[in-house]
């Protein structure tokens, strides 16, 4: 999360960029500590272009609509995981809700180690 090491191909920019926005790629954490520019970069980057406080109130729209539709992704994901477990005999609570779980964990410890936070 420190400095960049070298700018991302095309292939990573893709793979970034091309799919519908979705703010937890299973990939964008280690993408981000390979290529990240860190926290002050981003943060940097954020404020220069939202200063406008209508601008970031819908920001703030757009991010609880964008998380509650990613956990229904990833909720979905995680049925079609029963499933496959299912059909290969392999014992698998359907409340377990694995993929919803993992994700969620991988991004709060790719979050306790971004630093500084505000």
């Amino acid at each position: 999360m420190g400095g960049t090491t070298s700018k991302p191909g095309l292939a990573v920019q893709a793979s970034l960029y091309a799919p519908a926005p979705f703010f937890c790629y299973p990939w964008k954490p280690l993408l981000n500590n390979i290529y990240g520019g860190g926290y002050v970069k981003s943060y940097r980057h954020f404020r220069m272009q939202h200063m406008d406080g209508t601008n970031l109130a819908l920001h703030c729209l757009c991010l609880f609509w964008q998380l509650s539709s990613n956990y229904a992704l990833l909720q979905e994901l995680d049925q079609v995981l029963v499933q496959l477990a299912k059909k290969f005999s392999v014992p698998l609570d359907e409340g377990s809700h694995l993929v919803t779980r993992l994700t969620s964990l991988v991004w709060s410890l790719h979050l306790l180690r971004t630093a500084p936070t505000p």
